[in-house]
């Protein structure tokens, strides 16, 4: 089947054109998560600086020993936080396919993930930020990822998106659907909770 050539219920699409809009925004998201740990930083060296007490000749004092085991700490979170989130600032997927089986997800170093219809343990997110003309614009509206934290993202077509959830719902997959966080956006996005099962 050649690319993007499929039906809502099914398909093969070619995601390569996204490439650009899917590197943007992730790297986007990395300054924002990396400024959000040097501003954490920051906010701990102030901290320890204004509560420093004077170092007496035996030492320093066991205030200071807390906030220095305190601020350690807290920096080694953010770090491990940091290391589990790699993964969802990768590139995404260059080409979905969907069929009676299940989902594909085609990575450019040649992994597959695959979601088969069948499988309970089988579930994935669908994002659908087309309320928002803007997030449109740029290209990164429809988006599939991981129910973890830290699962690969991939920005997806509109006829890709449509054919996934056209999939699941016709196979009654659709486990739950809601409005996600606005973040700067003034429109929430829609998210789709899929989750496979035996029989269906």
């Amino acid at each position: 089947m050649s690319a993007n050539q499929g039906t809502r219920t099914g398909g093969d699409f070619d995601l390569a054109s996204l490439e650009g809009a899917d590197r943007n925004l992730k790297r986007t998201s990395l300054y924002l998560v990396l400024g959000g740990i040097v501003w954490l930083g920051a906010i701990l060296v102030l901290v320890l600086i204004y509560r420093l007490p004077t170092v007496e000749s035996s030492g320093l004092s066991t205030s200071v020993g807390q906030g220095v085991v305190l601020g350690g700490t807290a920096l080694a979170f953010s770090i491990a936080f940091l290391l589990l989130l790699i993964p969802s600032f990768l590139a995404g997927a260059r080409r979905i396919r969907v069929d009676y089986v299940g989902l594909s997800v085609i990575y450019e170093s040649g992994k597959v993930t695959r979601y088969p219809w069948n499988n309970p343990k089988s579930q994935f997110a669908l994002q659908d930020y087309s309320a928002h003309p803007t997030v449109v614009k740029q290209g990164t509206a429809w988006a599939l990822y991981g129910v973890h934290l830290w699962n690969r993202r991939s920005t997806l077509s509109k006829e890709a998106f449509d054919a996934i959830l056209s999939a699941a719902r016709e196979r009654g997959l659709i486990s739950s659907e809601y409005q996600g966080s606005p973040s700067w956006y003034p429109h929430p996005p829609v998210i789709y909770k899929v989750q496979g099962g035996p029989g269906r």
